[in-house]
């Protein structure tokens, strides 16, 4: 992390692992708060093993994080960061837009 992203992600102290840990964590909770993930997972806990649908949601929660990771460092580099977030946006129009039309 550069000195510039750890000054802004956490003021004037620098990033520990501990905080950037914490950090993240926290992002991706409330980024996966209320998504069609969280219903999907909450509906099947009601109607079967909550157990059991815990730790498949957990390990495609892992699976989806260590995919973004290893993209992330293998191209995050060689793409602009404008191209980058309007791809992403296109993309992810695209899937509302597919799983809108197949009821999903």
């Amino acid at each position: 992390m550069t000195e510039t992203a750890a000054e802004s992600a956490g003021g004037e102290h620098p990033m520990t692992l501990g905080r950037l840990v914490i950090l993240i964590a926290t992002m991706m909770f409330v980024a996966e708060l209320g998504d069609k993930t969280m219903l999907a997972t909450a509906t099947l806990a009601a109607n079967g093993q909550a157990l059991l649908v815990w730790v498949g949601a957990t390990v495609g929660i892992i699976g989806a994080g260590f995919v973004g990771v290893v993209v992330g460092r293998m191209i995050g580099d060689r793409l602009p960061e404008r191209a980058l977030t309007i791809w992403s946006a296109i993309l992810f129009a695209l899937f509302d837009v597919v799983l809108i039309s197949l009821n999903v």
